[in-house]
């Protein structure tokens, strides 16, 4: 395997796989921005169908477990935010040391994501 070099951070560093790299942590947090808006906009959804279905005067048990979707979808969003803050933090840094912990904030965002599209789903059910 060609042995490839980087330079990030003004140093040279040397990879085998190429994927340490700077492109690689920048492809990391472009995926973890574009769940993120996902996380967003289910939570939208979610309050948009409570909001819908409040207006329409439905059953209260309906209406309730439509506030618990949304709930645990704003919390989710919130779990989220937090990711989101850290990973600006290691994005600023862009260099070797930080893409194990942004793998792992990509990780965390991955499955919130699944989480937040999970209830979303479940409040168009309702």
């Amino acid at each position: 395997m060609v042995e490839k070099k980087y330079i990030l951070k003004n140093e040279v560093q040397r990879f085998d796989d190429g994927t340490n790299n700077d492109e690689h942590i920048k492809d990391i947090i472009k995926k973890a921005e574009m769940l993120y808006d996902n996380i967003q906009d289910n939570n939208d959804i979610c309050i948009q169908i409570y909001n819908d279905r409040k207006n329409k005067k439905v059953d209260e048990d309906v209406l309730d477990a439509l506030q618990i979707a949304c709930q645990n979808s704003i919390e989710i969003e919130k779990q989220a935010g937090e990711i989101m803050q850290a990973i600006e933090k290691y994005a600023s840094q862009l260099d070797r040391t930080s893409q194990p912990a942004l793998e792992t904030l990509l990780n965390q965002t991955i499955i919130l994501e699944k989480k937040s599209k999970k209830i979303m789903e479940s409040a168009l059910s309702i």
